[in-house]
């Protein structure tokens, strides 16, 4: 009788063990991923910083658009921190104003959030 409470007591502690276990697993992001996310937003941003410098205002919404779409991936993970949360903004503030054909206006939003997000991932 001692031994059978032994081990059903053993088996409850090894099950809410693996089950937490589990359930962590699950809710989590690989920081890899999150870094994946990241480097695709930096690599955009450059892009959309190339064209806003050349004056290409719709190419330069485009590119900021997927920088902002990486960035927003990160951000929807356990592991983002406050960097790409302010890149986000910089985001916004380039997107409208190269959505207005004011590309000199988004290069400043630009080279912060490259700044921003380079921070973040030698954070990560």
């Amino acid at each position: 009788m001692k031994k059978n409470f032994i081990t059903a007591l053993l088996a409850g502690a090894l099950s809410l063990t693996a089950t937490s276990a589990f359930a962590q697993a699950g809710t989590g992001h690989h920081v890899d991923t999150v870094k994946g996310y990241v480097s695709e937003a930096i690599k955009h941003a450059k892009e959309a910083l190339a064209q806003a410098q050349q004056g290409h205002a719709p190419e330069t919404a485009t590119a900021a658009r997927a920088a902002s779409a990486q960035a927003d991936e990160a951000a929807a993970t356990e592991n983002a921190g406050m960097d790409i949360e302010q890149a986000q903004n910089r985001f916004t503030t380039a997107i409208k104003a190269a959505d207005k054909g004011d590309a000199a206006a988004a290069v400043a939003p630009l080279q912060e959030s490259i700044t921003l997000l380079t921070g973040a991932l030698d954070k990560l």
